[in-house]
């Protein structure tokens, strides 16, 4: 071979393997199922929430099962899409006759209401642990606000 032709096959196995590192670090954070739990609405004496079970392959997930406890004061007033088992502190949602089958990438939801102020913890979907995501916080911005009909003013730095 001649110094040119081991230059371009270096060149093409270089980027072979730039790609490949791309496409493993492209994966989905999680793999199997998982369940985000967020409040919907909240009054004095209780709660709406959901958690949406959400199947991140890589097969068909056929059945689902959230559980959770709530601490004493708090109890489960109703639920839909869910058949429900259980009670305060341990309570257990199945799915229902329709929503159980869930293709790699789709999800379902269902809710409850609460009353009392009790938070659900120790969450499991199918026996290990919910991967539930933190709900997100606005962060401040410095960003300045402009209309339409005007334009910023400079900053200057002291």
């Amino acid at each position: 071979m001649r110094p040119q032709s081991y230059r371009a096959l270096l060149k093409a196995g270089g980027s072979l393997l730039v790609a490949s590192s791309i496409l493993l670090v492209a994966q989905p954070a999680f793999a199997g199922d998982r369940a985000n739990y967020v409040e919907v609405a909240a009054w004095d004496t209780g709660y709406q929430a959901q958690y949406t079970i959400t199947n991140d392959g890589p097969g068909t997930l056929t059945t689902w099962t959230v559980a959770f406890d709530l601490p004493p004061g708090s109890a489960i007033s109703s639920s839909w899409d869910s058949v429900r088992s259980g009670g305060t502190p341990h309570l257990s949602f199945r799915n229902a006759n329709w929503n159980g089958e869930l293709p790699p990438g789709g999800s379902t939801t269902f809710g409850f209401v609460v009353v009392g102020l009790g938070r659900p913890a120790r969450c499991t979907i199918n026996g290990t642990p919910c991967n539930t995501l933190a709900p997100l916080q606005p962060e401040p911005s410095d960003a300045l606000t402009v209309d339409s009909h005007s334009a910023p003013e400079p900053r200057t730095t002291p």
